[in-house]
């Protein structure tokens, strides 16, 4: 059996997860509980904290055209989380 477990996501120009796994720091020891666990995301998505903008990003279809424009941060999030959940 192949098991994957997800630990980190990049949104924008910010990483979320177990950052203790890529930053050799004592401030980040690596999680010891299984699965993603990232408060800063979790307040993000669920309350709006740090909400910032994005410098108004826009994602294009083949033939150049506007798909998504993204201005906050919590919208690009919870488009990252929506299209991983679809594509898993």
């Amino acid at each position: 059996m192949n098991l994957m477990e997800f630990k980190i996501a990049v949104i924008g120009s910010k990483m979320y997860g177990d950052l203790g796994l890529i930053i050799k720091d004592h401030n980040y020891p690596p999680q010891t509980e299984k699965g993603f666990h990232d408060e800063t995301l979790n307040g993000l998505i669920n309350k709006g904290t740090d909400n910032i903008p994005v410098n108004d990003l826009i994602v294009k279809d083949r033939e150049g055209r506007q798909s998504i424009h993204f201005r906050q941060m919590k919208e690009l999030a919870e488009e990252y989380l929506t299209v991983l959940s679809i594509a898993h």
